[in-house]
């Protein structure tokens, strides 16, 4: 029996399907968490500012102070690194490489966003808002990956 090996042809077989599901998943939410950043996250007077400029702007006036702020600053500009590493290892059907790069993307953004909450606690945009829901969906995926030893049996 012919079955297409097309992500969306018709024709593919339930343990391609789990396969497709197992890798993509995880790649799905890395970009996520990359969107999420990209959506409105402060607003200074009449410009909203994305993830990314925010992190270079606070890093620029000074208001980020101490060694893991400035790491947590960097590796929020990561984050899209980690989102095309996740994609890429998806396409290659690499479940276990796909997952890690999903939860780092995931503990990343979700570690940023709730430190934003807790130094800014004023009026939030939703950038920080979907950071902390994609966050730790891509942390809870990435958990339950190695919890039920997907990551570990993957190929």
């Amino acid at each position: 029996m012919y079955t297409s090996p097309s992500p969306v042809g018709g024709g593919l077989s339930a343990g391609t399907r789990a396969g497709w599901a197992r890798t993509a998943g995880p790649a799905l939410l890395a970009l996520g968490c990359f969107a999420a950043l990209l959506a409105p996250w402060a607003r200074t007077g009449a410009a909203t500012r994305s993830g990314f400029v925010f992190v270079r702007a606070v890093q620029g006036a000074g208001m980020v102070h101490g060694p893991w702020a400035h790491v947590l600053g960097w590796a929020v500009l990561a984050v899209p690194a980690l989102a095309a590493l996740s994609g890429a290892t998806a396409l290659v059907r690499s479940a276990r490489a796909s997952v890690v790069f999903c939860g780092l993307a995931g503990l990343v953004t979700l570690v940023f966003s709730a430190w934003l909450f807790v130094k800014f606690q004023s009026d939030v945009p939703p950038g920080p808002w979907a950071g902390l829901v994609l966050g730790t969906a891509a942390v809870a995926t990435a958990a339950r990956y190695v919890r039920q030893g997907s990551v570990l049996h993957a190929r």
